[in-house]
């Protein structure tokens, strides 16, 4: 089929590459304007407009993807389908009507749990033991489309958003290809969405990020992981008689429990910094301070002297 690939982050060139592998010709790829990242601000190509230009795919970036030019530009291609992966804007019904056969989608849940912008942050959030990818077709409705295939996923109890997001890119661009093929051939079905089953993934906060110590130790455990590698779950250390915002990258929930305030110092050593939660102690095992490179506790504590009876803040 000829088709017109929508995405722009690193979730989405999985995608990309298993598209433009199988026998379904990509006539382009339509992705995000180059940002400036990282310290410098060094304007950078998205990860799917690298990926495209590597293959010699014609690559579309429009200032307005619903706008009349850019709506020409894609109907000159005479598309056979749309296939949208993690692309971030919504498509219009004039744009959704060009192609052939119509627009599919790959989402990482199951369907129709966790619609919406951060359905694996969410699902590692909320302490899921599974979740998975869905194929959908697009309506002007938030991932309210009739779906095509499903496969579902174990949640590793190690598993962070980085590590989730990885894994479900590469499964989800095999389903996604395997539908593509069902279509092409007419051997699909579309399954309605149960509505009453529908819950919303909304994108994190700032303030949802600061951790709340009053929460069991097993919840903190859990947004710290769904927040990691970006944006990181957060929390307010006085240092040295100033407080500042440290990023905590990874921590695990003890069994054991505190007779402490929550938030305070349980115990400081090489093996992590033990917190009193809620309910539980939380052990912290690797930081960072703004600005610097990430430390792992026991360098942490030897550089700011942190000990039993000391605090975070919110």
């Amino acid at each position: 089929m000829k088709t017109v690939f929508f995405g722009t982050p690193e979730f989405s060139r999985a995608s990309l590459l298993e598209i433009a592998a199988s026998r379904h010709a990509i006539c382009g790829v339509v992705t995000g304007k180059d940002k400036p990242q990282g310290r410098h601000l060094r304007v950078v190509p998205s990860a799917v407009k690298t990926a495209a230009l590597s293959r010699g795919l014609p690559v579309f970036q429009f200032d307005d993807v619903n706008a009349p030019d850019a709506l020409r530009r894609l109907a000159d291609l005479e598309p056979d389908i749309f296939v949208v992966v993690s692309f971030g804007k919504i498509l219009s019904r004039a744009l959704l009507d060009l192609p052939r056969i119509g627009a599919i989608n790959l989402h990482a849940s199951l369907l129709p749990g966790l619609r919406g912008a951060a359905p694996i942050q969410r699902a590692v959030a909320s302490g899921c033991d599974r979740t998975g990818n869905t194929i959908m077709f697009i309506t002007e409705r938030l991932d309210a489309g009739d779906i095509v295939l499903q496969e579902e996923t174990a949640i590793r109890p190690d598993d962070t958003y980085g590590t989730l997001s990885g894994r479900l890119a590469e499964t989800g661009a095999r389903l996604l290809v395997r539908a593509m093929d069902m279509i092409e051939t007419g051997s699909y079905g579309r399954t309605p969405q149960d509505e009453s089953m529908s819950t919303y993934a909304r994108k994190f906060s700032r303030e949802e990020t600061f951790v709340k110590w009053s929460d069991p130790a097993r919840v903190i455990a859990c947004l710290i992981r769904a927040l990691c590698p970006k944006p990181c779950a957060h929390a307010v250390m006085t240092l040295r008689g100033a407080a500042q915002t440290v990023k905590i990258l990874q921590a695990e929930a003890l069994s054991e429990q505190a007779s402490f305030a929550p938030g305070t110092v349980v115990r400081a050593g090489k093996d992590g910094i033990a917190v009193a939660a809620g309910e539980g102690v939380l052990a912290v095992t690797r930081l960072q301070l703004p600005g610097k490179k990430e430390m792992t506790a026991g360098e942490f504590i030897n550089g700011h002297g942190i000990r039993h009876g000391d605090t975070f803040g919110a």
